[in-house]
């Protein structure tokens, strides 16, 4: 789709702007990531364009497949996957992300466990 990206962005500062009014009951805001091979080195991009935008948090969620993906296709994709080639880079990218020193809104997380 073109323009997408464009029009998401639209669409959240929209979403944050509804804060400031009172009557739009817009308490809350947090943004879901599910990580990939094709986005998880943008993880931290997303958790400061979220910081800037105002929401409260960002959750970065490890990808499952729901039949979308043949299972090559998949272990492809699921950078989380201890057997990846990119776990290791993955997961420090997401701890620099949990991590950062000065950060204004929560990481929330279901790849990292312990």
């Amino acid at each position: 789709m073109r323009g997408g990206w464009e029009r998401l962005l639209k669409n959240l500062a929209y979403l944050c702007s509804l804060r400031k009014d009172p009557d739009a009951h817009v308490e809350y805001l947090c943004l879901n990531f599910v990580v990939q091979k094709n986005n998880y080195e943008e993880m931290e991009a997303f958790a400061d364009m979220a910081e800037r935008m105002g929401v409260d948090a960002v959750e970065f969620q490890r990808m499952g497949n729901w039949g979308t993906f043949t299972g090559d296709e998949y272990k492809k994709r699921d950078v989380f996957s201890v057997e990846h080639p990119d776990y290791k880079k993955a997961v420090s990218l997401l701890q620099k992300v949990m991590q950062r020193d000065g950060k204004k809104i929560e990481v929330i997380q279901n790849i990292l466990l312990g």
